[in-house]
């Protein structure tokens, strides 16, 4: 194993996962193993399934996963807003079209 993949482990905590190489070997049938610490950054599981593309000389993994509308419900909490906050918010008033136009 080299220097820097035995330093990685210490080198994640330093900075959190991600933003940094590391090596992994490639095994019988092409199997590599992705670290615990880094699937569990990124939300994966066993049998999620991952696209790959080859750029160069490099190989680019990203999860398959796409977020929905219905993935995100309840993720911010409960929070109550005023209308008039929303429409401050759009740059108008309640009553009149858009301010700036």
């Amino acid at each position: 194993m080299s220097e820097r993949a035995r330093a990685y482990p210490a080198r994640m905590a330093e900075i959190g996962v991600g933003g940094g190489a590391m090596e992994v070997r490639v095994e019988r049938g092409g199997r590599i193993t992705i670290p615990p610490e880094v699937l569990r950054s990124l939300g994966l599981e066993e049998g999620d399934v991952l696209e790959l593309e080859v750029a160069g000389r490099s190989i680019v993994l990203r999860s398959a996963k796409r977020i929905t509308v219905d993935g995100l419900w309840g993720l911010a909490g409960v929070h109550e807003v005023d209308l008039e906050d929303v429409e401050d918010a759009l740059g108008r008033d309640r009553h009149g079209p858009l301010r700036g136009r």
